[in-house]
C-alpha cells in the first residue's frame, strides 16, 4: 500500500508539473496491455493515409501515439469501431476485435432494430490474443475519447453481468449460432478489465447531439451519392483506406461482383433509409444526446472489480456581459486558440438551455425538434452545461451522472480524485479539469502543424499519455 501511493504521488507531480526523470521500473504491479478506443466519427490507423505511412492519426495527430507508448514500454493497440454507430453496436465490435471473434450483434437486439446479427470477422486478429481464454489470466487497461467512454462503459456492463434479452434468446428458432460469451455471464467473460480511463467523454450526453441531428442525414447523403458508390467501383477495396463507416450490418458493403450498378444504389438508399430513419435510436445520435445518456445509465454501472478514471477538458470562458434572457448569466464563447471549427460550436453550447422556464434565449430547445419529443420529456439543460470543450459540455465528461427522471436504481459515484489518494474501484476517479484544452488537443488531433495550444502543464499531450500508461501499470 505504501509503495502505490509513493507512486501515485510522484505521478501527481509528473502529471501537473511536467515531465521528470523518475524511474519506475521497480514499480511495474503489472504488464497488461492498453487499448485506445476513439469517438464519433474516428477513425483507424490504416485509414487517412496510415496504411502507407502518410497519415493523419486519431490517436496522435502527426505522431503515431501507439508507437509512442509501444517505445515508451507499454503494449498497446488502437481499435477501430463504427464512426456512427450506436454504443450497442460499437461495444459488440469492440469486443470481437479485442478478442479476436466475428461480431455478433446479438439475437434479439439485430431482430429488434432491423439489421443483420453478424459483422466483421476478426477470428486470427486478435487485439490482445488470449484474452479471456481459460488459463489466460491478463487484462486489459482501455482509454477512451468521446463517444469511446460511453462504449466502454457498456462493454464492460456487457463482460460482468452479460443480457438478459440475448441469453434468453438461446434457442430461438432460425438461430445459427449460439449467444455471443459477451452476452452471457455464464460463460468466461468476467474479470478481464483492469482500468478504464475515458478523455473528455459523453458520459451524460452532450448538447450539440440536436445540431449533430442535422449533420448526420448529410453524411450518410454523401456516403451513399459518393463513397459507397466510387467503393464499388473499386475492385483492390483500397479506397476504403480513406475512410471507413464500418455499417456492413446494415448493408452497406461494396458492389458484389455479378450486382449491377444500378441494383447496388438501391441497396444503398435502402440501407441508408434503415439507418438513419426518424426515430432510429440505434446509432450514435441518440445515445451522444443527455436524453439517450439517461438511458444508458439506468442500466449501464460501474463494475466493483474495474478501476474507473475520467478526465475533462475545457475551452470556452464566460461571456463578459449577461444575457437578460437567460436569467441573466453569461453564456460561454470559445477560447482564442481552439480548432476553428470549434468556434461555431463552442458558443452554441454556451448559449443552449432545454425545458428551463428561466431561460428564453435564442438557442432554448424546441417542441418536436430532437425526436419529435415534447420540450417536457427533454433533460433540464441550464448554464450548468455551457462550460466546453467545442463537442461536449464538461460536466458531461467527470462521468454518469445523468439518469432518467424519477430513476430509482442504481447509480455510479464520481469521487474527485487528486492524483495522490488510491484510487477506488468500482467509482469514476475524476482527475479534474484540463482548462485551454479543446476536443481535439486532448487526443493529439491537430489539423495544424502546432502542436499544443499554449498550455501551461505539457509540451506536448503524448507525454501524459506516456505518463498515464506508467501510472496504470502500478495498479495492483
Amino acid at each position: 500500500m505504501k509503495k502505490l501511493f509513493a507512486v501515485s504521488v510522484m505521478f501527481f507531480l509528473i502529471a501537473g508539473f511536467g515531465i521528470s526523470s523518475v524511474s519506475f521500473a521497480d514499480q511495474v504491479e503489472n504488464d497488461y496491455p492498453i487499448v485506445l478506443v476513439h469517438g464519433f466519427l474516428g477513425w483507424g490507423r490504416t485509414e487517412l493515409g496510415g496504411s502507407v505511412g502518410k497519415g493523419h492519426y486519431y490517436w496522435g495527430g502527426y505522431d503515431d501515439l501507439q508507437t509512442i507508448l509501444n517505445n515508451a514500454g507499454s503494449r498497446c493497440k488502437t481499435a477501430t469501431v463504427g464512426p456512427v454507430s450506436s454504443n450497442w453496436d460499437r461495444a459488440c465490435e469492440l469486443y470481437a476485435q479485442i478478442k479476436g471473434v466475428e461480431t455478433d450483434y446479438g439475437l434479439a437486439h439485430s431482430l429488434f432494430h432491423g439489421h443483420a446479427r453478424f459483422g466483421r470477422d476478426f477470428t486470427n486478429k486478435a487485439l490482445v490474443p488470449g484474452w479471456g481464454e481459460p488459463g489466460n489470466n491478463e487484462k486489459i487497461h482501455i482509454i477512451a475519447h468521446s463517444m469511446g467512454g460511453q462504449t466502454v462503459h457498456m462493454l464492460a456492463q456487457l463482460l460482468e453481468k452479460g443480457y438478459i434479452d440475448e441469453m434468453n434468446s438461446n434457442g430461438y428458432s432460425g438461430q445459427s449460432k449460439p449467444i455471443s460469451a459477451l452476452f452471457d455471464n455464464t460463460q468466461p467473460s468476467t474479470n478481464l478489465i483492469c482500468s478504464i480511463t475515458t478523455l473528455a467523454s459523453t458520459h451524460s450526453g452532450t448538447t450539440l447531439a440536436s445540431g449533430i441531428s442535422k449533420l448526420i442525414p448529410n453524411i450518410l447523403d454523401l456516403a451513399v451519392g459518393v463513397v459507397f458508390p466510387i467503393l464499388g467501383l473499386d475492385p483492390t477495396d483500397k479506397l476504403v483506406n480513406i475512410y471507413d463507416f464500418k455499417l456492413d450490418h446494415w448493408g452497406f458493403a461494396p458492389k458484389g461482383d455479378d450486382e449491377k450498378f444500378n441494383d447496388y444504389l438501391d441497396r444503398m438508399l435502402l440501407a441508408m433509409n434503415g439507418f438513419i430513419e426518424s426515430n432510429q435510436k440505434d446509432i450514435c445520435l441518440w445515445d451522444l444526446s443527455p436524453e439517450g445518456a439517461s438511458e444508458q445509465n439506468a442500466w449501464v454501472n460501474a463494475q466493483s472489480n474495474i478501476y474507473y478514471f475520467s478526465h475533462a477538458g475545457e475551452s470556452t470562458n464566460p461571456n463578459l456581459f449577461p444575457s437578460v434572457l437567460d436569467n441573466f448569466e453569461r453564456h460561454h464563447k470559445a477560447d482564442y486558440n481552439v480548432f476553428s471549427f470549434f468556434t461555431v460550436t463552442c458558443p452554441i453550447m454556451g448559449f443552449y438551455t432545454s425545458n428551463d422556464d428561466r431561460y428564453h434565449g435564442p438557442w432554448r430547445a424546441k417542441d418536436g425538434e430532437f425526436y419529435r419529443m415534447a420540450l417536457e420529456d427533454r433533460v433540464s439543460i441550464d448554464s450548468s452545461w455551457w462550460e466546453n470543450d467545442g463537442v461536449v459540455n464538461t460536466n458531461s465528461q467527470k462521468g454518469p451522472w445523468l439518469y432518467p427522471e424519477n430513476y430509482m436504481g442504481e447509480k455510479d459515484t464520481i469521487v474527485n480524485w487528486d492524483g495522490v489518494s488510491i484510487p477506488e474501484k468500482g467509482v469514476w476517479n475524476f482527475g479534474g479539469v484540463l482548462k485551454n484544452i479543446d476536443h481535439f488537443d486532448i487526443t493529439g488531433l491537430e489539423f495544424l502543424l502546432s502542436d499544443w495550444h499554449d498550455n501551461d502543464k505539457f509540451d506536448h499531450i503524448e507525454d501524459w499519455y506516456v505518463q498515464k500508461a506508467v501510472f496504470l501499470r502500478t495498479l495492483p
